[in-house]
């Protein structure tokens, strides 16, 4: 987007970039058991739900006691995500939430993966973050400089073999898992919660009508 602005309006453009906010969604708390590996996207070909399929399979027959799960609804990968799960009983697509069940069923999970490629700002993954999950996003994903910058979770390649050895290393360890989902709510709400958000959008609209008033 700001590629295309400045190719209409020019480089002298002055741009200003504003994130999306996310609300304060409650905590997960710690549950016993076996821990849930979550996929809560769009059944697109770019979110790659079969990828977390295949790399749930690796991980399982590594020997790794999990559930792995996958949330959202169809948009084309549906038949292909119905032939990688035929007889698969430890992966589930659960199909579509509403939007207001989404803070919770993550709550309910350990760790959050999108394997998808070109994502620019995957709002699930600021979710994730926000509820305390550790996230597990792929290298060119635009939120990777900042899950690497926070310590939040782990930047992988996109590959399953790449997926596999990042899942199961937090799986691997609790106390990390944990450590992370903390630093990732706190980041969320401290850089992209509503209030700070809100606050950042007035700032910007009060340096523009300032500038215009001076400019008279």
């Amino acid at each position: 987007e700001r590629e295309q602005l400045t190719a209409v309006a020019g480089a002298g453009l002055s741009l200003v970039e504003l994130e999306n906010g996310v609300p304060c969604y409650a905590a997960a708390a710690p549950r016993p058991g076996r821990p849930e590996v979550l996929f809560a996207a769009r059944m697109h070909a770019r979110k790659r739900p079969v990828a977390f399929v295949d790399m749930a399979k690796k991980l399982l027959e590594a020997g790794v006691d999990a559930k792995f799960t996958l949330i959202g609804h169809d948009e084309g990968e549906g038949p292909a995500l119905r032939a990688a799960l035929r007889g698969e009983r430890h992966i589930t697509w659960e199909g579509a939430l509403s939007l207001d069940e989404i803070p919770a069923r993550l709550a309910a999970a350990q760790v959050y993966v999108l394997p998808s490629v070109g994502e620019p700002h995957p709002m699930s993954v600021l979710e994730a973050m926000s509820v305390g999950l550790p996230v597990v996003v792929t290298d060119d994903c635009g939120l990777a400089p900042l899950v690497e910058r926070s310590g939040c979770g782990i930047v992988t390649a996109p590959t399953v073999s790449a997926l596999v050895a990042a899942v199961g290393s937090i799986l691997a360890d609790r106390t990390r898992a944990r450590a992370m989902g903390e630093r990732g709510r706190r980041t969320v709400h401290s850089q992209f919660g509503m209030r700070e958000i809100g606050d950042r959008l007035m700032q910007t609209y009060t340096h523009v009508a300032d500038g215009h008033r001076c400019a008279r």
